[in-house]
């Protein structure tokens, strides 16, 4: 509802005062570190003696190298020949899975532990993927 809300509230232009604006702002500002908090109370209660590695290697794959080239291919149909857009969009496929997949998995009732190891390993490989991504590009 508040998705709905904000983007009501944005489309029709109308302002909010200070006493709203402020204490939103400082609820934004916590998110990401909040998040990252969440992944290491996930990852805390990990077993890595019997990590699905087999499993894990899809999704991490997926989004590590499957998702940049699906990223190129698709700035190629819509004609984004070397452009910075065009490499913009392919570096940011290239990112780690957003810590936020782990609150879905979890509200959704799914495995988020799993969701936390993907999200950890997406993190862990992408110091790997990314410069090559990048160099791939240039």
């Amino acid at each position: 509802y508040a998705l709905a809300l904000g983007y009501g509230v944005s489309a029709l232009g109308i302002p909010l005062p200070d006493i709203l604006i402020k204490p939103l702002e400082a609820l934004g500002s916590i998110m990401t570190p909040l998040a990252l908090i969440l992944l290491g109370v996930f990852i805390s209660h990990l077993h890595f003696r019997r990590l699905p590695l087999r499993d894990l290697s899809i999704p991490v794959a997926a989004k590590l190298i499957l998702m940049p080239a699906l990223a190129g291919a698709v700035a190629s149909v819509l004609g984004m020949h070397d452009s910075l857009l065009r490499n913009v969009l392919i570096v940011e496929s290239a990112m780690p899975s957003a810590v936020s997949s782990i609150i879905y998995a979890d509200l959704f009732k799914e495995s988020a532990e799993f969701a936390s190891l993907i999200v950890l390993f997406t993190v862990l490989l992408s110091s790997l993927a990314i410069p090559l991504v990048i160099m791939a590009l240039f």
